[in-house]
């Protein structure tokens, strides 16, 4: 294999992960804000304790999955899962742009 053929899906594989994290690095400002506008209508007051348990449900989830993940990964091939991975973030981060509350 010739360096050409290493170097263009890590190249395509780093730049895929640099999206993903930007997309998530760019949900985390906003998530205070749409608790406090879930949180006001029910009266609830502890914003900032709620919006440490979605970040530790985030990493509790991570924490759960990934052998689920990585076995798959084992059985089908890391093309696939990175690809259902990519669409799964495609469909979650629209759904969450367009949301309104």
């Amino acid at each position: 294999m010739t360096n050409q053929q290493v170097g263009n899906p890590l190249v395509v594989l780093f730049l895929v992960v640099m999206v993903d994290m930007i997309g998530f690095g760019i949900i985390i400002p906003f998530l205070t804000f749409f608790i406090d506008d879930l949180a006001s209508a029910e009266g609830i007051l502890e914003i900032g304790f709620w919006v440490a348990i979605m970040m530790a449900g985030y990493s509790l989830a991570q924490f759960l999955f990934s052998p689920f993940w990585g076995m798959l990964s084992d059985r089908v091939g890391r093309r696939p899962v990175i690809m259902m991975g990519l669409v799964g973030n495609t469909v979650f981060f629209t759904v969450f742009g367009r949301s309104s509350s």
